[in-house]
């Protein structure tokens, strides 16, 4: 979760910004439609990091309530664990394609 707030926000807000700002300086048309798929992508990743978050603190507090000698529930950890898993693949993969389409600029 650490690593999260280190250095997953830092890009989330550092790279949008430095990405337009390279836009307008490379002198690109900010409608291409290379430049829009490649922020569509970068969105749909986010949209599956906001929820992974939250199912991070969950699962932490869980972890920390069952060291604490509380009841623990293994059956709902594992949906959670399970949910943050699959929202890790298409985040992972749209990123893997922005990079993809910035660079060959496909469209």
């Amino acid at each position: 979760m650490r690593a999260d707030f280190l250095f997953t926000l830092p890009a989330v807000i550092i790279q949008p910004i430095t990405g337009f700002w390279l836009i307008a300086k490379a002198g690109f048309d900010p409608t291409q439609l290379w430049l829009a798929l490649s922020v569509a992508l970068y969105v749909l990743a986010g949209l599956c990091w906001l929820p992974v978050v939250w199912l991070q603190l969950r699962m932490k507090r869980m972890l920390e309530l069952k060291a604490a000698g509380a009841e623990f529930d293994a059956e709902a950890f594992e949906r959670l664990r399970r949910t943050w898993f699959l929202l890790g693949w298409p985040a992972f993969l749209a990123l893997v394609a922005v990079f993809f389409v910035m660079v060959m600029k496909p469209v």
